[in-house]
């Protein structure tokens, strides 16, 4: 193979790099915008933007060398992972209303593929909330299981349904697992969690 020959197959590699890199960046963008419209915790968006933005920019340069290539994925990995949340002061964190719970029973709503309806049993009541756990549980796993219960959320309309809180959960970096935190070695429903 000659010497041009390989710089060509370089430029290929290259600019495929660049296009999984962009859709990468915005895949991020995508699910942190998903994070902020269900009220999720979110990473700052702008930054991914602006990551997205010089990356393209970089992508219409010309003769970009794979080791080139190679850093700026590094940077923007470390850049996605720094991202860091704004911090709550504890007069903040005192207002939350945290309380295990068990999950009575979860219905299927119709016309979606990823919430269910849950009804919840916080020891002296019992709520609708909407969650969605659909790809990560099935209705049977979730009947009967302990949870904690953020009680004094704002309730919002999902679906047609009022959501009256929100059940924790453990999720990894791209929203693929999902777990339900549950309250260790404790019988009773209600308890505030602090």
């Amino acid at each position: 193979m000659s010497l041009e020959n390989y710089r060509k197959e370089f430029d290929e590699i290259d600019n495929q790099l660049i296009e999984l890199l962009s859709k990468r960046t915005e895949v991020s963008i995508k699910v942190g915008e998903y994070k902020k419209n269900n009220n999720l915790p979110i990473q700052d968006i702008k930054r991914e933007e602006e990551l997205l933005n010089k990356l393209n920019q970089l992508a219409k340069k010309n003769n970009l060398s794979k080791t080139y290539i190679n850093q700026l994925f590094k940077i923007i990995l470390q850049n996605s992972r720094d991202i860091q949340m704004e911090t709550v002061s504890f007069d903040e964190w005192k207002k939350l209303d945290l309380r295990t719970a068990e999950i009575l029973e979860a219905e299927e709503i119709p016309g979606t593929d990823k919430l269910y309806k849950l009804k919840v049993d916080l020891g002296t009541e019992t709520r609708t909330l909407v969650a969605g756990l659909k790809q990560h549980y099935t209705r049977e796993e979730l009947s009967g299981k302990k949870c904690i219960v953020f009680t004094n959320l704002e309730p919002k309309i999902i679906k047609g349904i009022e959501s009256k809180g929100m059940i924790l959960a453990a999720v990894n970096d791209d929203g693929s697992e999902i777990k339900i935190l549950q309250p260790g070695g404790v019988a009773d429903l209600g308890l505030k969690i602090s």
